[in-house]
């Protein structure tokens, strides 16, 4: 199954990428580091918030992996149900296989909010750097 997101403000983070380019490379690494555990701890603190953990496994299987020798950082899941939890989904139900009407599961989205979240920290740190602070 394949999932495309489109998140608003893509604009700030391309900025910033740029930015991170006037960092050291370690300084730049530790930044991508950081906000890669931060959107993965706000994912499984988003999934506890929203009730959404029942046995646990997707709040498990989330993880952060650095590749590219430390420039990029991936967050996510390989839970199969993981897109249904974030978007919400409709579905049938059938008894005594009769269709007998649909249902709703709507979304509580977990990954998204965590991104954003952590991204906008990123900014603010990047900003903070690049004017000369911590």
């Amino acid at each position: 199954m394949k999932v495309s997101v489109s998140i608003k403000g893509l604009d700030g983070v391309m900025k910033a990428l740029v930015d991170l380019r006037k960092l050291s490379g370690e300084e730049t690494k530790k930044e991508i580091r950081d906000t890669a555990l931060t959107t993965e701890g706000k994912a499984k603190g988003n999934l506890i918030a929203n009730k959404s953990v029942i046995t646990g496994t997707l709040l498990r299987s989330i993880t952060t992996e650095l590749l590219a020798e430390g420039y990029e950082g991936e967050v996510g899941t390989v839970v199969e149900y993981a897109p249904y939890v974030e978007f919400g989904h409709r579905g049938r139900r059938t008894i005594g296989g009769e269709e007998v009407g649909g249902f709703l599961v709507r979304a509580k989205p977990y990954l998204g909010p965590a991104f954003e979240d952590a991204i906008a920290g990123l900014l603010e740190r990047l900003r903070a750097r690049l004017k000369g602070g911590p």
